[in-house]
């Protein structure tokens, strides 16, 4: 994980799936007023309750005053964003501009 002023970034790999899932949202401690960059380019399997992961640490975010965004979503990730529309739910960064609009806004 890597810190940029008030905007963190986290890879992800592998898959996020019941087994693991809580452990992989563990790792994000919120801290209020905190903007966190979620890299999805290398998972290639999520399931519903990644899924609930995913949307409660969204939530979670969002109620300590701070935002989350995904980026660059696998074809697989973001095919189940797109299916499920929780690409209209979550920021989804897709380029560069996106990531750096999404880093400077306060």
């Amino acid at each position: 994980m890597s810190v940029e002023g008030p905007v963190r970034h986290a890879r992800v790999k592998g898959a996020i799936e019941s087994w693991n899932c809580a452990d992989i949202v563990r790792q994000f401690e919120i801290q209020s007023g905190e903007r966190l960059i979620v890299d999805l380019s290398g998972v290639r399997e999520v399931d519903s309750t990644g899924l609930g992961e995913l949307i409660d640490l969204h939530q979670k975010m969002v109620k300590s005053g701070g935002a989350l965004a995904l980026s660059d979503p696998s074809p697989v990730v973001k095919r189940l964003l797109e299916t499920t529309r929780l690409c209209r739910f979550f920021t989804v960064l897709e380029d560069e501009m996106a990531l750096n609009q999404f880093k400077t806004v306060s």
